[in-house]
């Protein structure tokens, strides 16, 4: 076999395998039951880590209310931070 029929074959293995990895990633990505899934989890960790951040934001800076200079600031950010939403 001459070297340019070797290098043709070794390239239509490459792209036959390449063939079978795009057909199993449009499997894999054309569920859209794994995508509802991921979206809502994806919301629920937004919700949570929000949260998460807020608490801790008004947990550091409550103590740092005793500051006569940082007072009224720190009081008003905490109370909008406490305050429910309309």
């Amino acid at each position: 076999m001459d070297p340019l029929q070797e290098e043709l074959q070794r390239t239509r293995k490459a792209l036959e395998r390449q063939n079978e990895l795009l057909e199993k990633w449009i499997q894999v990505e054309s569920n859209w039951k794994r995508k509802l899934l991921q979206a809502m989890f994806n919301g629920l960790m937004t919700v949570v880590g929000a949260t998460l951040l807020v608490s801790l934001l008004v947990r550091v800076l409550l103590p740092l209310s005793g500051f006569d200079q940082l007072k009224p600031t720190i009081e008003r950010l905490t109370e909008a931070l406490q305050q429910p939403r309309k």
